[in-house]
């Protein structure tokens, strides 16, 4: 290997603060069976809240790709277990579509679903699961006594002074 060759494998990466969505290195993003089309729609997929409705004619309109290549994406990421698309109907009617995203294939067992807390702004605005809230015991509030204990008088002596008036 020649010193333009290592050049050229170097990845420098930017470590953004806030605002960023997690990948994991062997999921999804390794996964051969999917094409860099269907990678970016899954993570673009993911990085939504999670009541966010897919309109692929919105997608299409912040991407080069056009609708067509985000329909056949999407069908993809559908046959191969990264999305689930439920359709129910009530009263003879369609409802919405419902899409569960996932970041490995789907094997049928049951999912846990993120919740997220109603409490405060703060928490929505950040998006974290519902973490189970232990129950703190707060203590009584008891009065102290102050004890100082009591001061004795001790002479202090300044060897030098004393010496001086001596002499």
């Amino acid at each position: 290997m020649d010193e333009d060759e290592k050049k050229t494998q170097l990845i420098i990466k930017s470590r953004p603060k806030n605002n960023f969505s997690m990948v994991e290195n062997n999921g999804f993003i390794r996964d051969t069976q999917l094409t860099l089309a269907d990678k970016g729609l899954l993570t673009l997929l993911q990085t939504n809240k999670e009541d966010w409705r897919i309109y692929l004619e919105e997608v299409s309109r912040h991407s080069k790709n056009g609708i067509t290549a985000h329909r056949t994406a999407l069908q993809h990421l559908i046959d191969c277990k990264y999305v689930r698309k439920t359709t129910e109907r009530e009263k003879g009617k369609f409802l919405p579509r419902i899409y569960e995203v996932f970041d490995r294939p789907y094997d049928g067992t049951p999912i846990q679903h993120y919740q997220k807390s109603k409490t405060s702004a703060t928490e929505d605005a950040q998006e974290e699961p519902l973490l189970e809230k232990p129950q703190v015991e707060i203590p009584p509030v008891v009065k102290s006594k102050v004890i100082t204990p009591p001061m004795e008088n001790q002479t202090l002596t300044n060897n030098n002074y004393n010496n001086k008036k001596k002499n």
